[in-house]
């Protein structure tokens, strides 16, 4: 059986690039903007097996934690009771810098960025 998944965010590289790796692939998958997203009834009550948040907010990567500017977070709260899983993109820079990072390594956020994406 095919999994069906939902990337978040248009615009972005990711978003772009996993929009093509897909389409290579012949994945089956949709593609729709954050807005879109909170705006539709969870598409029409289609039920994905992943959603891939590629999607930002420029005050949650400038400003301190807010939990309106966390999309990971909006988007959690929107699919909690469906079997849909979510794909949260991290980044290296909330772990201290080295080769092969793994989630149990220690973690040295420095910018809001990364202090937001750690507690998100």
């Amino acid at each position: 059986m095919k999994k069906k998944i939902l990337i978040i965010g248009k615009k972005g590289f990711i978003s772009k690039n996993l929009i093509k790796f897909f389409n290579k692939k012949k994945t089956n998958f949709y593609s729709i903007s954050f807005k879109n997203f909170i705006i539709k009834s969870y598409l029409g009550n289609k039920e994905f097996d992943y959603i891939i948040n590629c999607s930002s907010n420029k005050s949650y990567i400038n400003n301190k934690y807010q939990s309106q500017n966390d999309y990971d977070l909006l988007i959690a709260k929107k699919i909690k009771n469906s079997k849909t899983k979510l794909v949260m993109l991290s980044t290296r820079k909330v772990y201290k810098p080295k080769f092969n990072i793994k989630e149990s390594h220690k973690k040295n956020p420095t910018c809001n960025y990364s202090k937001n994406k750690l507690q998100s």
